[in-house]
């Protein structure tokens, strides 16, 4: 344990201001000018452990020192704007207020096990109905560490650049926002839970991004996402709540047994985007898909890889007219569809069951058609039921048998008189050659690296 002995002179109750319970509500306005002061004119080192430190509205600035808040209790907003630290360290703080840093520069920025508001497993800290919420705009730290941080309302961060972060054990329990930031060196959300919406906008990652055994429990976006290194990116295994827009995954990996999708359907697009009629968010949407495809061709996990090509098909008959929504089709219509005709004959010959399945309802069509018509001599004659022919009034009348034959040997030779036809010889290949396509795949299945 760490012993800390407070340098600042005792009042009445035995304790400085800033460590008295009560000071910072009696005395609001002498700490905060004590606090101000005393952070200004620091000669290097500014010691705030356990202090309570009282709602300071404007922005706190001073020179080039070391700030450690471990253990503090800030019972309202503070602000850090153009300050140049060696460390600021706020790990085991609880903020009762919102913290902004604008344009900060530090070496280290340590937010280990702070909580910003009340957390539902501990004694509340903070009244009731307060939702402090973090925001960090143009802020550059060579080392953020905010694992095991708990955050009760909205994290905000914007054009911050930080070269070594930690994000493990993190639990945001409203939104996540991160647009226009560069992580340069692995970033790790190993194991964080994310409840809210969680955004990364048009942010980079030049090394790796871990979210491994991550939970993501709200809605997921990597809208225009740069993964530079996409061989030491690893995602959830859940992804049935992650958009992908924009985003090249084409490498990345993924954990074995990857949920990609709910009986909703695939929200790797966001369809709302796509509702507003632009071309441009249709193709979008399409190319997550095909980036998709690529990744799990790559990657020789072919059904996966079938799925999104069915969805792909599937997005331009439903998207279709510039974007705008078609009415779905009812269940007739949509068993017949041409998405069931992609699902069923463009597996990527992964599934051996629907290749035979397909060869048996041929061959038993082939046998009961020649057993209907086995050959001339017995045929006979057809009767046209509410049928006229040659001009003769409607009725019941035979069809000559010649006539059937001719009709069956103009559309392939598939009359009795001749041999099963083109039509039959061509399906033939096609189950031959996706047979083919699957053994051979599943002979030479193994991991790439």
């Amino acid at each position: 344990m760490l012993r800390y002995e407070c340098h600042r002179d005792a009042g009445p109750s035995g304790r400085c201001i800033f460590h008295d319970e009560t000071s910072h509500v009696e005395a609001e306005d002498i700490v905060r000018e004590a606090f101000l002061r005393e952070f200004r004119d620091s000669d290097g080192n500014g010691f705030f452990i356990g202090c309570n430190i009282p709602a300071v509205r404007e922005p706190v600035s001073g020179p080039r020192i070391t700030a450690i808040f471990s253990g503090a209790h800030f019972h309202g907003p503070i602000s850090f704007a153009n300050t140049r630290l060696d460390t600021i360290d706020f790990s085991e703080a609880r903020f009762c207020g919102e913290l902004h840093m604008h344009n900060c520069r530090a070496d280290r920025a340590a937010f280990e096990g702070s909580r910003f508001g009340n957390h539902p497993d501990e004694d509340d800290a903070c009244p009731d109905g307060v939702t402090p919420s973090v925001r960090l705009e143009a802020c550059s730290f060579d080392e953020l560490d905010m694992s095991w941080s708990f955050f009760a309302a909205p994290v905000i961060m914007k054009g911050c650049n930080f070269t070594r972060s930690e994000f493990s054990r993190c639990e945001f329990r409203e939104s996540l926002s991160v647009d226009q930031c560069t992580f340069r060196d692995t970033a790790s959300f190993r194991t964080a839970s994310f409840w809210g919406t969680t955004g990364f906008t048009d942010t980079s990652f030049a090394s790796g991004a871990l979210f491994r055994e991550s939970s993501f429990i709200g809605h997921m976006d990597f809208h225009r996402v740069d993964f530079q290194d996409q061989r030491r990116v690893t995602m959830p295994v859940d992804m049935s709540d992650v958009s992908l827009l924009g985003t090249d995954v084409a490498r990345v990996r993924f954990e074995a047994g990857t949920i990609w999708d709910t009986k909703g359907g695939l929200k790797m697009f966001d369809v709302r985007k796509i509702e507003d009629g632009s071309e441009a968010s249709l193709a979008e949407a399409l190319s997550v898909c095909r980036n998709m495809r690529e990744n799990r061709d790559y990657y020789m996990d072919y059904s996966a890889a079938a799925k999104f090509f069915e969805w792909e098909m599937e997005m331009q008959r439903q998207f279709r007219n510039a974007g705008r929504v078609v009415r779905r089709k009812g269940m007739l219509a949509r068993v017949v569809s041409m998405r069931y005709a992609y699902k069923i004959a463009s597996d990527y010959g992964e599934s051996i069951h629907k290749i035979m399945g397909l060869w048996a309802a041929l061959v038993a069509t082939s046998f009961a058609y020649f057993f209907t018509f086995p050959d001339a001599a017995t045929l006979g004659h057809v009767e046209l039921l509410g049928g006229c022919w040659y001009g003769e009034p409607c009725g019941h009348h035979p069809v000559p048998t010649a006539v059937i034959h001719r009709a069956l040997d103009a559309m392939g030779g598939a009359g009795p008189s001749g041999s099963p036809g083109l039509v039959f010889h061509a399906a033939t290949l096609l189950v031959l050659g996706m047979s083919f396509i699957a053994v051979r795949r599943r002979l030479e299945r193994r991991p790439r690296h």
